[in-house]
């Protein structure tokens, strides 16, 4: 697994949702709830996905949808990469 910094992983994040909901990534506040944007659980599912992808950690699915913003997912998700 590659281990990431929480800076990094909230902009990964942040440019991957914006990309998805098709919006400019300044518009997405990483402390906003997730289905503000429209993200559902489909689409937290396929954002595992696209972590394990890129960065090669295996990612339970449900990492996205009981952390419901970005700030969240990147918190609990890089603390499983220093450990």
């Amino acid at each position: 697994m590659t281990s990431i910094d929480r800076d990094t992983a909230i902009t990964w994040l942040t440019e991957r949702v914006a990309f998805s909901v098709e919006r400019d990534p300044a518009e997405i506040a990483p402390d906003e709830n997730l289905t503000a944007y429209g993200i559902d659980s489909v689409y937290a599912f396929g954002l595992a996905g696209d972590i394990e992808e890129e960065f090669g950690a295996a990612v339970d699915v449900t990492l996205v949808w009981d952390n419901p913003t970005i700030e969240a997912i990147a918190t609990k998700w890089t603390a499983a990469t220093t450990t």
